[in-house]
């Protein structure tokens, strides 16, 4: 074969596998205690928002 040949082989084989190594997120929990800086007391009621890495959107969830 031809090095141009064997080039274009590398690339597609190195691009495939790259992507069939991307997994999908099923889920997790976030869990701790939000403190204020200047006191060091926790925050009562204190809201954390998560934002989706891709396009920046609030990432829907539930309270416990």
């Amino acid at each position: 074969m031809s090095l141009r040949v064997m080039i274009i082989l590398l690339i597609l084989f190195s691009a495939a596998s790259l992507y069939s190594q991307q997994r999908q997120f099923t889920g997790g929990t976030i869990s701790g205690i939000v403190y204020d800086k200047s006191t060091g007391h926790a925050i009562e009621y204190a809201n954390l928002v998560v934002i989706s890495k891709t396009d920046s959107s609030v990432v829907t969830g539930t309270v416990s």
